[in-house]
C-alpha cells in the first residue's frame, strides 16, 4: 500500500485529497483492509466525556483514517477520499498501521505501513480586514524605505477598502467620481514587530487550539501588510522571511506546537522599545490579546492595551473588528 495527500499543507477544517495505491498479489480479493493511525489520535480514557459533543468526537477519532469493502485481485487498485482535519499537527503523528480482519474477522493482522507522504495541518486563519498603523519607537536602519502607512508623505489616491480610517477618505476626490476614494501615505520602515504567542499547555485543549487560531490570523494579516515580524512561540524564535516563505515558516511554527502545548512556559512580557502583541489567555480561558505600542506616547514605558476575545461569541465575527479602523468602516460607509 501507498498513501499519500494531493496537498503537503493544508489548514484545518480545509478538505484534502488522500490518494491509496493497493496491490494485491492474490488471485483471490480482500475485504476489510484499513490504515490506523494516519489522522485518527488516540483519546485519553482518563475520565467520561462531559457532553455529548465530546463524546461523539471521541468515537470520531478513535475510527480508523480510511477502511476499504472490497479490493480486487491480481490488480494494482487506486482508491481516492477526501479528509479534513480539525487539529493542527504533523501526520502521521506516530506509525501508520495497515489492519485487516479478513476472512474471518476473529484476528486482525498489522503492519506497519512504510510508503506513506506526511501532511502538515496548519491552525485556521480567520480573515482581518484592515492593517494596523502601529510602528514601534524606533525606526529600523535596513529595509526597503517607507511602506503603506497613514501619518507619511503623500503617494497617491486608490478606491476604498473596508478597514480604511475615516481621516483617510478624500472627499474632493470621492465627489469626483463618485465613490469612496481614500489618501495612500506612506509609513516609516519600523524596526521588526514582535508577537509572541503562549504556548503554554492547560486541562482544555480547545483553549490552546483556539489561542493559536488567533495567533495564527494575526500573523497572517501582519505579514499580509508587508510588516518585518519577529515571532516566538514557545521555545522557538525566529524572523519572518518575506512572501510565501514567510507564511509557511510561521504556520510551521504554530503547527509544531503540540495538542497538550509546552510544558513550564514563563509567561511572556511585552516589549517597551518596538511595538509588540501577545496572544495568551485570561483565567477563563478566553483569549487575551496584548498589544503595546510605545509610539503612541513616549512618557507611557508600560502602556499598552488588552483584548479578550471570547470563545463562546465565536472567533471569526470578532477578529472582523480588531483592529479601530475597521470599527469605524460603518461610519465612512
Amino acid at each position: 500500500c501507498r498513501l499519500s495527500p494531493a496537498k503537503p499543507q493544508i489548514h484545518e477544517g480545509d478538505p484534502c485529497e488522500l490518494k491509496l495505491a493497493v496491490r494485491n498479489r492474490l488471485p483471490l480479493p480482500v475485504w476489510g483492509l484499513a490504515v490506523e493511525g494516519f489522522l485518527d489520535r488516540e483519546i485519553e480514557s482518563g475520565g467520561q466525556p462531559s457532553n455529548p459533543e465530546a463524546e461523539q468526537a471521541s468515537i470520531v477519532a478513535s475510527a480508523p483514517t480510511v477502511a476499504l469493502a472490497f479490493v480486487r485481485g491480481l490488480a494494482i487498485s487506486t482508491y481516492r477520499f477526501s479528509i479534513q482535519p480539525e487539529l493542527r499537527g504533523h501526520y502521521p503523528d506516530g506509525d501508520a498501521v495497515l489492519t485487516c480482519s479478513f476472512p474471518f474477522g476473529i484476528w486482525t493482522a498489522k503492519r506497519k505501513l512504510r510508503e506513506v507522504s506526511p501532511v502538515t495541518v496548519w491552525p485556521r486563519v480567520f480573515p482581518i480586514p484592515g492593517e494596523t498603523a502601529m510602528t514601534g519607537r524606533r525606526t529600523a536602519d535596513i529595509g526597503e524605505g517607507n511602506r503603506s502607512g497613514r501619518t507619511g508623505d503623500f503617494i497617491g489616491v486608490r478606491e476604498y477598502r473596508h478597514g480604511d480610517c475615516l481621516r483617510q477618505v478624500n472627499w474632493i476626490a470621492t465627489a469626483r467620481s463618485g465613490d469612496l476614494v481614500v489618501t495612500e501615505r506612506s509609513g516609516p520602515q519600523c524596526s521588526a514587530f514582535e508577537v509572541t504567542v503562549d504556548a503554554g499547555g492547560t486541562s482544555n485543549r480547545d483553549q490552546l487550539a483556539d489561542r493559536i487560531r488567533v495567533a495564527a490570523s494575526l500573523l497572517a494579516n501582519l505579514h499580509q501588510s508587508g510588516i518585518p515580524l519577529r515571532v516566538n512561540v514557545g521555545q522557538q524564535s525566529f524572523h519572518v522571511r518575506r512572501g510565501w516563505d514567510g507564511y509557511v515558516q510561521m504556520m510551521d511554527a504554530l503547527a509544531d506546537v503540540t495538542a497538550d502545548g509546552a510544558k513550564d512556559q514563563l509567561p511572556p512580557n511585552p516589549c517597551r522599545e518596538r511595538a509588540s502583541v501577545i496572544v495568551s489567555s485570561d483565567q477563563r480561558g478566553d483569549i487575551a490579546v496584548c498589544v503595546s505600542d510605545p509610539a503612541v506616547n513616549t512618557r507611557l514605558r508600560d502602556g499598552h492595551s488588552h483584548r479578550v476575545i471570547r470563545r463562546d461569541r465565536g472567533l471569526a465575527n470578532q477578529l472582523q473588528s480588531f483592529w479601530i479602523e475597521v470599527r469605524d468602516a460603518n461610519r465612512v460607509a
